[in-house]
């Protein structure tokens, strides 16, 4: 039975990666031209063999390397917590104790993530490259073996193939792997078969070829026959042994185990692309082809080609610095110059340098490398000028961030929290407060994105004071319709005021009490006191209350 579920497994796995063969083609096109160093989809690559040997330009591989280092320079910055947890639930806003579960919840995943041990900037660097060259990235988010925390492992998209279900979500994943047999029986134990475990004293290091599948459960049967609750668990995880036609291991899961981000999908088509690369790569084989032109012309007007009289040259044309050419004594030089180089027309290399410009700014234009940076804001522009700036730069930009944040940081940052509370990372579910039970979870990303949109607050902030010191001058009541302390605090955020300068809240409405109290007590004294002893009172009075001044926290 085992034997058999384990064929039928294998044939769909490799239906799945024959169905892509032409999509192989067109990666192994986009890397030799934009990432050698991934240039081994339809080839092998020996070991210490030279990388983009074929190339003589090397900006296409610039250009999606700036991009790659980008997204996780802009989009995970390493010093702070760049996603914090969140709900949708606007009470939790009022609730000091949830808040703080959240903000301490959201440092301890951002601690777990980086541990070296996690291996998570390692592979969120390949997955970056990745996502930026071919539009699809797969890395694998679990538990380590001995349960001590996260493990990130990227994977090579050559070898992972997967399909859609009926909503547009990836249900099915299945990875192809090489083992050697030392691996495979410390990982698997007794579960591998007797002719692998042999291979341990003469042959440890052989390879073996494995394959992990990832399915819905309501697909796949343990072989076992051992129930499970389907609806908790909506995946199996499958390791099979190719050559024995063994499966290894059967794992209910509760989630696919795998953040497979795509940056541009089409209909039809479970595979992504980048919008990058595919609009780069003519002008990246041209830039290659007018390169090799332009060398050649630079070397012929260096080293010009020469016309030799025939019979008149007795040795070996020697071009380098300080080379000597014999010449037959009794050639007679009114018969013409023995050697003169071949006239050449070289003006035509200026416009072939002015062409390659305009091909590096269509590479850098592809790659959105023109538009990462915020704009410039001058200080003679006006609020408007600036905010129409802003907008402009987000509705530029927003092609570039916006697959980031949903599909990839997203994705990755739910796997972690999920793996974090099945793990106990954040401590006893009794130490959760009950407002966040029950609560979907959600991340808030700090990318430039959302501070470009934050800083447009900021300029809102000021055109709208403006506006309200016009109004003020005809009607002094006009300052009411500006709700100066919710626009001012969102203001100062805009403007990535560290939040640790601010007042809390609550603090800010018990001064604001107090000082109304205050003001209203010193009106009071004023309009009771009379003769010479009103200061005096007046003093002490004001005296008494600034004891009872509430103090920032």
């Amino acid at each position: 039975m085992s034997k058999a579920r384990c064929r039928e497994l294998m044939e769909i796995g490799d239906k799945l990666f024959s169905d892509r063969s032409g999509l192989m083609a067109l990666w192994q096109d986009i890397a030799d031209n934009f990432y050698p160093e991934r240039a081994d989809f339809t080839s092998q690559r020996a070991l210490g063999e030279e990388f983009g040997t074929h190339l003589m330009s090397s900006q296409p591989v610039l250009a999606r390397r700036t991009l790659g280092d980008q997204f996780g320079a802009m989009l995970r910055p390493r010093q702070k917590t760049w996603a914090q947890l969140g709900v949708q639930d606007e009470r939790i806003e009022e609730d000091t104790a949830a808040q703080a579960w959240l903000e301490n919840s959201s440092e301890r995943l951002r601690k777990a993530m980086y541990e070296r041990e996690a291996n998570f900037v390692r592979a969120t660097n390949e997955g970056d490259h990745d996502f930026a060259t071919f539009g699809n990235a797969v890395i694998e988010a679990r538990m380590r073996y001995d349960l001590s925390g996260f493990l990130y492992r990227c994977f090579h998209i050559r070898d992972v193939a997967w399909c859609e279900n009926s909503e547009g979500s990836i249900d099915h994943v299945d990875r192809r792997d090489k083992q050697t047999a030392k691996m495979l029986c410390k990982t698997f134990g007794d579960k591998v078969p007797k002719n692998v475990r042999d291979c341990l004293k003469k042959e440890p290091y052989r390879e073996f070829d494995v394959r992990y599948i990832t399915l819905p459960s309501e697909d796949y049967e343990l072989t076992d026959g051992k129930p499970y609750n389907r609806k908790r668990f909506k995946f199996v995880h499958v390791c099979l042994l190719k050559e024995d036609e063994t499966i290894l291991e059967e794992t209910p899961r509760k989630r696919l185990g795998f953040i497979i981000p795509r940056w541009k999908t089409l209909p039809g088509s479970q595979y992504g692309l980048s919008p990058a690369t595919m609009t780069a790569l003519p002008d990246a084989r041209l830039m290659q082809q007018m390169t090799t032109a332009l060398l050649e012309a630079g070397e012929k007007a260096v080293t010009p080609s020469m016309i030799a009289t025939q019979e008149a040259v007795r040795s070996d044309i020697d071009l380098s610095a300080g080379g000597v050419t014999w010449v037959d004594a009794a050639y007679d030089e009114k018969l013409g110059e023995v050697l003169r180089p071949i006239s050449q027309a070289l003006e035509g290399m200026r416009y072939g340098l002015e062409m390659v410009q305009d091909v590096r700014d269509q590479i850098s234009q592809a790659f959105f490398l023109n538009r990462i940076n915020l704009p410039e804001i001058g200080p003679d522009m006006t609020a408007f000028e600036v905010q129409e700036r802003v907008k402009e730069h987000v509705r530029a930009v927003l092609p570039l961030f916006e697959p980031m944040e949903t599909e990839y940081n997203g994705q990755i940052c739910e796997e972690s929290f999920e793996l974090g509370l099945e793990n106990g990372l954040f401590g006893s579910p009794d130490d959760i407060p009950d407002i966040l039970s029950g609560q979907e979870v959600r991340f808030n990303f700090e990318s430039p994105l959302q501070a470009t949109a934050e800083r447009a607050k900021l300029e809102a902030f000021k055109e709208a004071a403006q506006l309200v010191a016009m109004a003020v001058q005809i009607d002094p009541s006009s300052v009411n319709e500006l709700n100066t302390k919710k626009a001012f605090r969102e203001a100062l955020a805009g403007a990535q005021v560290p939040a640790d300068w601010l007042n809390d809240p609550e603090f800010v409405e018990q001064l604001d009490a107090h000082q109304a109290q205050q003001a209203k007590a010193q009106k009071a004294l004023a309009v009771a006191g009379a003769g010479a002893g009103i200061t005096e009172q007046l003093g002490k009075g004001l005296g008494a209350m600034s004891k009872g001044m509430p103090q920032p926290a």
